[in-house]
């Protein structure tokens, strides 16, 4: 109805949303091929964020819509101004199908392309990009993080962005107590040394940070080291009555690869 009334459908509102772009992010396949196809709109168009029709449509889960859009050949990887491309804001989001398009339409399993506004927006350092694998491991999707590792994901890859603090998934997933994923990222091989770029700390320092006290101890278990500092500085922050441990309380751990590999107790 608008373009048979001559409405100016390139018009958009205080987000930089033209029609087109919300009937994306309403799912609305019928409206946005009428768009494209009728009043020939460029799909490739963004809005303020440097959300494209792939991005919203991937972010909002419509796996017909993706796979159409993808038919016109876009550029999978286009990031927003934060650094996300669709394959990203499906992974967040937990869309395991629209993940699995992306892939198979050879979308970058790593992040792709470099944070920009859209196609007049200047390039932007090639390192603000935002793993996919890092969102997915955070979001404790084990799927998504699973068929991205099919996908020869880079399992150390950095979010180098401001708001990702240049964390690799293990230090994100250590710092937040989730086990179960910083479990499965080991089993895949990742780097348990691995640093995170802001402040230079390894998941065991992020974890013992936020508290996390069993995964101190799962994370001295893997990473077969020596207790014995860890010991003394949580016994002094327990003083200090930083540490929510128990004071006097033995945890008892297995440690491989030791003169006297068995039972060691962390007394803290």
């Amino acid at each position: 109805m608008l373009i048979a009334h001559a409405a100016d459908v390139n018009l958009p509102n205080t987000n930089g949303n033209t029609p087109l772009l919300l009937a994306a992010q309403s799912g609305r396949l019928d409206v946005v091929m009428a768009f494209i196809r009728g009043a020939g709109l460029d799909p490739s168009k963004s809005n303020t964020l440097g959300e494209n029709l792939l991005i919203l449509s991937a972010r909002a889960g419509f796996e017909d819509l993706v796979a159409q859009l993808i038919k016109m050949r876009p550029n999978l990887d286009h990031a927003d101004i934060k650094g996300q491309t669709a394959l990203y804001a499906a992974a967040e989001m937990g869309h395991t199908g629209v993940v699995r398009i992306l892939l198979e339409s050879k979308a970058d399993v790593n992040g792709g392309a470099a944070v920009g506004a859209g196609a007049e927006a200047p390039p932007t350092p090639a390192d603000a990009r935002r793993p996919p694998i890092v969102v997915a491991a955070f979001m404790r999707n084990v799927e998504i993080v699973q068929m991205l590792l099919d996908y020869k994901a880079d399992i150390n890859a950095v979010d180098h962005t401001i708001e990702g603090r240049g964390s690799p998934a293990f230090v994100r997933c250590a710092e937040r107590g989730n086990i179960g994923m910083v479990r499965l990222l080991l089993k895949a091989k990742a780097d348990p040394a691995i640093k995170r770029k802001s402040d230079n700390k390894s998941a065991l320092a992020a974890s013992f940070d936020s508290y996390q006290r069993g995964m101190v101890v799962a994370l001295a278990e893997a990473m077969h080291i020596d207790l014995a500092e860890i010991t003394a500085t949580a016994r002094m922050k327990n003083l200090a009555g930083v540490m929510p441990f128990q004071s006097g309380k033995e945890y008892s751990i297995v440690v491989a690869g030791t003169a006297d590999a068995g039972k060691m107790t962390l007394c803290l």
